[in-house]
C-alpha cells in the first residue's frame, strides 16, 4: 500500500469513528444537549447531565417554550418541582432554569435569556419564581471591587451562549457559543465516555439524573446516605458554611455601603423581566435550623436580617409581585438529624441543612401561587413562610430572633 493511499485510508478510518462517536452522543444525548428522545432502558437516565446542566438547560428552555420559570442555585433545582400538581393549568408547562453553584447574577441572565427566546419560538414566559439565597449575595467585598466596571461591562464564558446581553441587546456572538457547546457534546472523548456510562446506568437505582423540564429529583443523595448516614451530610454542610462565611473579608455589602454587584444585578434584571411583561414571585430559600445557627456562630445573622431588608427595598421598586421569607422554625425546619452511624434513616423535609426536599418545595407551592391546585393544610400556611413587606418586615425579623434564642437555649432579645 502506498504512502499516500494508507494515509488517505487512515483519515477516513478516522473521520468514520468520529463521526460514529456523534451519532452515539447526540442519540444518547448524555447532557440532555440536543434535547434526543428519551427511552426508558436506553437514555431515560442521564447521571452525567448535572454536571453540564448550566450548558444544557440554555438550550434546553428554548424548546420547552415555558410559562413559568423557576429560577435560582442548586436549592430550587432539587427543591421546586415543575410537574408538581401545585401548578395551575395557566402557569404550565413550568421549566425549572436553576443553575447549582451560580449567583444571583448568572441566574438572571438566564432568565433573561428564555423570556427573550420565548418570545422568538412563539411561547412567552410569563411568570418567574425566583429563589434568592444568602451565600449568593455573599462575596470578598474590597475597595478595588467597589470600582470596578459595571457588571453589565463584564464577559463571561457562559454569555455567548446567550440570545442577549446583560443589557438586553442581541448577543452577535451566540453562534459561536452554540457552536462550541454541541462541537463538545458531539466530538469530545469525554461525550463519548459519558455516552457510554448513560447506557450502563438505566439500570442503576438511584442514579443521578437531570429531567428534560430541568429538575434534579436528587436521587445521587440516596446511597450517600445509606453508605455514610445524614448525619455526614449535615456536618459536612455545615462546617463548609463555616469556613465560607466566617472568611475575614468575605460579606454581604460593599465597605461602607449596603449594596453590591450581586444586588445591583438582581434589580436590573428584575427591571428588565417587568418591562417585557413577566411577573415575578421572590422567595427567600429555607434552612434548616441547624444551617441558621451557623450564621449566627459566625456573626452573619445581622447582614442576614440586613440583607432581607435590602431584597423588600428592591422587591418594591421593581414591582415583584411578592417576596416570600421561608427562613422559619417549625416542626420541619427543625426536624433532627438522625445519629451519627444511622444508615437507613432519611428525613422528610431535607436532605441536608441548606438543601429541601421536593416534598417541602411543595408546601411552599402551596402557598406561594395564587391559584394553586394543591393545599399545604393549615399548619403549612401558618408555619412554613412569611410574605414580607416594609411594613411587617421588622416584625417579622423580631419574631425569627426571638425564635432563633428559644432554639439556641438563650434568653431572646439577642441581636
Amino acid at each position: 500500500m502506498s504512502g499516500r493511499r494508507f494515509l488517505t485510508t487512515m483519515i477516513a478510518s478516522w473521520l468514520g469513528l468520529l463521526g460514529f462517536a456523534a451519532l452515539i452522543n447526540y442519540v444518547v444525548d448524555p447532557y440532555g444537549l440536543f434535547d434526543a428522545p428519551r427511552v426508558d432502558g436506553f437514555n431515560l437516565v442521564k447521571p452525567r447531565a448535572g454536571e453540564r446542566s448550566r450548558t444544557a438547560k440554555a438550550y434546553q428552555v428554548l424548546r420547552r417554550m415555558p410559562s413559568t420559570l423557576i429560577v435560582g442555585n442548586s436549592r430550587p433545582e432539587i427543591g421546586l418541582d415543575p410537574a408538581s400538581r401545585c401548578w395551575p393549568d395557566a402557569d404550565r408547562p413550568v421549566y425549572n432554569l436553576s443553575l447549582p453553584g451560580a449567583a444571583a447574577f448568572r441566574q438572571g441572565r438566564y432568565a433573561q435569556h428564555a423570556v427573550v427566546g420565548g418570545g422568538q419560538g412563539g411561547g412567552k414566559v410569563r411568570q418567574v419564581v425566583w429563589g434568592v439565597d444568602f451565600t449568593d449575595f455573599i462575596g470578598i467585598t474590597t475597595p478595588e471591587e467597589a470600582a470596578r466596571r459595571h457588571w453589565s461591562e463584564h464577559h463571561f464564558e457562559f454569555d455567548d451562549r446567550l440570545l442577549v446581553r446583560a443589557d438586553g441587546s442581541p448577543n452577535p456572538w451566540r453562534w459561536y457559543g452554540r457552536f462550541t457547546d454541541q462541537a463538545k457534546g458531539l466530538f469530545s472523548l469525554e461525550g463519548a465516555i459519558d455516552s457510554v456510562s448513560t447506557v450502563l446506568a438505566q439500570d442503576a437505582p438511584n442514579a443521578a439524573t437531570l429531567r428534560a423540564d430541568g429538575f434534579n429529583p436528587a436521587f445521587d443523595y440516596l446511597p450517600v446516605i445509606h453508605r455514610e448516614g445524614q448525619a455526614m451530610l449535615f456536618a459536612h454542610k455545615l462546617a463548609y458554611l463555616r469556613e465560607f462565611t466566617g472568611t475575614p473579608g468575605r460579606d454581604v455589602f460593599m465597605p461602607g455601603t449596603r449594596w453590591s454587584e450581586s444586588f445591583q444585578a438582581l434589580t436590573d434584571i428584575l427591571r428588565q423581566l417587568r418591562e417585557a411583561g413577566v411577573e415575578v414571585i421572590l422567595f427567600i430559600n429555607p434552612y434548616h435550623a441547624d444551617y441558621m445557627a451557623v450564621l449566627d456562630e459566625v456573626g452573619k445573622w445581622d447582614q442576614f436580617e440586613d440583607w432581607k431588608r435590602t431584597l423588600v427595598g428592591i422587591a418594591a421598586d421593581t414591582g415583584v409581585a411578592a417576596l416570600w421569607d421561608f427562613n422559619a422554625y417549625n416542626r420541619y425546619t427543625l426536624e433532627p438529624s438522625p445519629p451519627a452511624g444511622d444508615r437507613s434513616s432519611v428525613l422528610r423535609w431535607f436532605w441536608e441543612p441548606a438543601h429541601y426536599r421536593a416534598e417541602y418545595g411543595e408546601l411552599m407551592l402551596s402557598i406561594m401561587l395564587p391559584d394553586a391546585a394543591c393545599t399545604g393544610g393549615v399548619d403549612a400556611q401558618l408555619e412554613l413562610g412569611t410574605r414580607i413587606d416594609a411594613g411587617n418586615l421588622e416584625a417579622h425579623l423580631a419574631r425569627l430572633r426571638a425564635e432563633r434564642d428559644v432554639h439556641l437555649g438563650r434568653h431572646a432579645g439577642g441581636g
